[in-house]
């Protein structure tokens, strides 16, 4: 037994408190990275916030009784926005989904969130 022991006794606690003092390291390390996530998570919406109202404005002031159409086909209402801002019909929104970046400003989509008027 080493000389700073005395007794199996002190050194299983000391083992103890090691084991304590990793678990409390991974247990903060974990919780900065979700808080992190956390501060991600509440830019995104705020981005998404703000454009959502610029489109709305913008198309108060051009067209007050036109829903927007989507920018790539031009046929159908906006009704999806991604998480980078813009916003496309729900098939466009689908496809553009499935080849992963937005084609306006070449961000990957993470998601999308229904708009509605």
């Amino acid at each position: 037994m080493s000389d700073n022991f005395k007794t199996k006794e002190e050194l299983s606690a000391f083992a103890k408190e090691c084991k304590m003092n990793d678990f409390c390291h991974l247990l903060a390390k974990k919780i900065w990275r979700l808080r992190m996530k956390v501060k991600n998570l509440k830019k995104e919406n705020k981005t998404l916030k703000l454009a959502v109202r610029r489109i709305l404005d913008t198309d108060d002031k051009e067209n007050p009784s036109e829903l927007p159409n989507c920018r790539i086909c031009m046929k159908n209402h906006i009704e999806k926005i991604f998480n980078c801002g813009h916003t496309f019909c729900m098939q466009c929104a689908c496809k553009m989904t499935d080849e992963g970046a937005c084609p306006q400003c070449k961000t990957k989509i993470t998601g999308f969130t229904t708009i509605f008027y």
